[in-house]
């Protein structure tokens, strides 16, 4: 429901810079998780211009990605437990955005900055189930 409304209030604004300001004023609002979670979950309404929706959405997406990147090169679990993660964005990420990740990781690979396996790590990561045993 917020994407369709978002996404209606975006496409019919008057000009691609009032868009983004729809946009950035939402994730000043709810902040850039709730943000990428409302513009992933995309339902195709005559109303709604994707293309639109994409352009005015820069300003998140370049923060996502910036995110996604520090995330593959750091430990964010022991150096910032509350940063957000390439996990909080798994159902956001497009073809264009993974692209882009996939490109970095690539890079920091032929640099030698880093090993495939020390970029999966991230990936990889599940907060530990509560048990019995662990409750304690």
């Amino acid at each position: 429901m917020l994407y369709a409304l978002l996404g209606h209030a975006v496409s019919t604004s008057a000009s691609v810079e009032d868009a983004r300001r729809i946009v950035e004023g939402f994730a000043d609002e709810f902040g850039l998780l709730a943000t990428a979670e409302v513009l992933a979950y995309k339902v195709a309404l005559a109303s709604i211009d994707p293309a639109k929706l994409i352009e005015a959405s820069q300003s998140v997406r370049a923060e996502v990605i910036e995110s996604c990147r520090h995330d593959l090169v750091s430990d964010l679990r022991a150096e910032e437990p509350d940063a957000l993660t390439n996990l909080h964005f798994g159902r956001y990420l497009d073809e264009a955005l993974i692209g882009e990740l996939s490109v970095f990781a690539k890079k920091l690979i032929a640099d030698g900055e880093a090993k495939a396996y020390e970029l999966a790590r991230p990936l990889s990561y599940a907060p530990p189930r509560r048990t019995r045993r662990n409750a304690r």
